[in-house]
C-alpha cells in the first residue's frame, strides 16, 4: 500500500485544505493508500482531522507570500528564520517514511525543500493564482519559486486557466484535474432539499440574490450591490444576502447612503451557508479571477443558476445560456442579466437543472478522486 504524506499551507478549512482532506479521506477509505497530514501549527483544521480518523502532525513553516507593501527585508528575514524548523519537517517526514509527498497550494515551498533533500517523489497541486486571487505576492518576486518549482515530479492544477498562467509567467508545466466538494449522492440530496423548500416558497414575486464567499477586492462584491440597486426600481420584491465575511466598509457605506438596509443583508461568516442556498433564486459570481469556483459548483449542487464574469476559472464551469450567464463585466451588463433572470423563473428552473447535471457529472467527488488516484496511485 502507498504511503502518502500530505503537507497543508494552512491550518484553517479554507476550500483548498477541505479538498486535500477530501483526497486523504477517501485514499483511506478505499484502502489504497496509507494517508498522514502535517499542518503547520494548531487549528480549526484539527477538528475535521479527528472527524475523517486521518493521523495528522503539527510542525511550524510559514507561507512564503506577503501582502503588498512587505519590505524585502521583512521577506528575507522570515525566509532565514523559517529555515531553523526544516530539521524538525524533515525528522517528521522521515518518521512517516511516505513513498510520495503531496504539497497542498503553492504557498508551501517546505515540502518541496524536503522531498528534495530526502529524495521522495514530490506533488505540488496548485489551486490559486495568488496575486489575482487572493492579493499575495510570492517573497522574493518569485525567484524562490522559480528556483523550486523543479522540484516535483508532478504538478496539478485546478483548473486551465490557473494553468494558463503558471505557464506563462513562471513556465510551468502541469496538469489540470478540476476541483470537486460533493458526492453524487450529496449532489441528489441538496437538490432535492432545495426542492422541498421551494414547495413552501409563497411569494413568487420574491427574488433573493446571494454573493458567497470571502469578501474583498478581488471579489467584485461591491459591483453587485450597485447593480442590484438599480433594478430595484423594476423589482423592488428583490433582497440581496452578501455571506461571508471581510471587508465591508465600503459596501455598507453605499447601503447606508442610498437607504438599503431592508433589502441588502451582509451575514457575515455563517456554518450554515446551505440555510441560505436552499432559499436563494440567483448566485452571483462577480470574481475576475476565480481560480475555479467553489461558490459556483456549490450553487450547481441545489440546481441555483449563477450570473458569473467571464474570467479565471469560471467559464470551464458555465456554459452561457446553458448551465448559467457569463458575463464581460461591465455593471450594465451584469444589470442586465440579472433583470433577465429576475423576470423569467422559466430560464431560472432550466439553467439550474441543467448546471445541477452538468455538475453533478464532471465535478463529483467520485470523477475527481478517480481523477487523483490515477496520478498518485496508479502511475
Amino acid at each position: 500500500m502507498k504511503r502518502i504524506l500530505f503537507l497543508s499551507h494552512d491550518n484553517f478549512l479554507h476550500g483548498a485544505s477541505r479538498s486535500m482532506i477530501d483526497i486523504a479521506s477517501r485514499f483511506q477509505q478505499q484502502g489504497c493508500a496509507s494517508v498522514q497530514v502535517i499542518i503547520p501549527g494548531k487549528g480549526i483544521i484539527e477538528t475535521v482531522l479527528e472527524k475523517e480518523k486521518i493521523e495528522y502532525r503539527s510542525v511550524w513553516y510559514p507561507l512564503m507570500v506577503h501582502r503588498k507593501g512587505t519590505s524585502v527585508y521583512k521577506q528575507i528575514k522570515k525566509f532565514l528564520s523559517a529555515i531553523k524548523y526544516l530539521p524538525r519537517l524533515r525528522k517528521q517526514v522521515q518518521e512517516f517514511s511516505p513513498d510520495l509527498l503531496y504539497v497542498n497550494s503553492v504557498t508551501n515551498y517546505w515540502g518541496l525543500i524536503v522531498g528534495k533533500r530526502l529524495k521522495i517523489p514530490t506533488v505540488l497541486h496548485i489551486r490559486e493564482f495568488g496575486e489575482l486571487d487572493h492579493g499575495y505576492y510570492f517573497d522574493l518576486h518569485g525567484l524562490l519559486f522559480h528556483r523550486f518549482k523543479k522540484i516535483p515530479a508532478l504538478i496539478i492544477c485546478n483548473s486551465q486557466a490557473v494553468s494558463d498562467y503558471f505557464k506563462k509567467r513562471f513556465g510551468v508545466k502541469s496538469i489540470v484535474i478540476p476541483n470537486a466538494i460533493y458526492s453524487r449522492a450529496q449532489y441528489d440530496q441538496h437538490f432535492q432539499e432545495r426542492a422541498r423548500v421551494r414547495e413552501n416558497h409563497v411569494d413568487d414575486q420574491f427574488t433573493a440574490i446571494g454573493i458567497v464567499g470571502n469578501i474583498r477586492v478581488q471579489k467584485g462584491q461591491f459591483d453587485v450591490v450597485k447593480a442590484f440597486h438599480r433594478i430595484l426600481e423594476r423589482y423592488p420584491k428583490s433582497k440581496l444576502y452578501l455571506i461571508g465575511d471581510g471587508d465591508t466598509t465600503q459596501i455598507r457605506k453605499y447601503i447606508q447612503e442610498n437607504q438599503l438596509e431592508k433589502v441588502i443583508e451582509i451575514t457575515g461568516f455563517v456554518t450554515n451557508v446551505s440555510d441560505y442556498y436552499q432559499q436563494l433564486d440567483i448566485v452571483v459570481m462577480n470574481s475576475d479571477f476565480e481560480a475555479f469556483g467553489r461558490t459556483t459548483i456549490e450553487a450547481a449542487s441545489y440546481g441555483i443558476p449563477v450570473v458569473g464574469k467571464n474570467g479565471g476559472g469560471t467559464p470551464e464551469i458555465i456554459t452561457h445560456l446553458e448551465t448559467g450567464i457569463l458575463y464581460s463585466g461591465q455593471i450594465d451588463e451584469l444589470t442586465d442579466n440579472l433583470t433577465k433572470l429576475i423576470g423569467d423563473k422559466g430560464l431560472r428552473d432550466r439553467l439550474g437543472k441543467k448546471a445541477w447535471e452538468t455538475a453533478r457529472e464532471k465535478f463529483s467527488l467520485e470523477t475527481h478522486i478517480d481523477a487523483m488516484r490515477k496520478v498518485l496511485i496508479d502511475q
